[in-house]
């Protein structure tokens, strides 16, 4: 009967997360599009300086926003990860337990 349960564990052996569990993927920006310049222009500064001013997609409250998202999307999907491993052991647990019994139970 162990054999079964063996055969069983398997199939699940390693209870990744699968894509659609990965928060990050859903919920981050790419880093290239949050930080892409979308004009450079050249401007005089007092005492005849030329200096490139650059813009950008997004505003500073934007980006820091974005990458708060990014950053709490990838732990998310780090502690989603964990408590699928912390189940996926709970319940091997329990089918070795519940086979021993068994097992004990069929001897007597």
């Amino acid at each position: 009967m162990m054999e079964e349960a063996d055969s069983s564990n398997d199939v699940n052996k390693n209870s990744s997360i699968t894509m659609d569990d990965d928060f990050e993927a859903l919920l981050s920006v790419p880093i290239e599009i949050i930080f892409r310049e979308i004009m450079q222009t050249q401007i005089i500064i007092p005492g005849g300086k030329r200096t490139n001013q650059r813009t950008f997609l997004f505003s500073k409250s934007e980006v820091t926003a974005l990458l708060r998202v990014a950053m709490l999307a990838s732990e998310l999907t780090t502690t989603m990860a964990m408590v699928y491993e912390a189940l996926d052991r709970v319940r091997k647990g329990n089918m070795y337990l519940n086979e021993i019994i068994r097992e004990a139970t069929n001897s007597n």
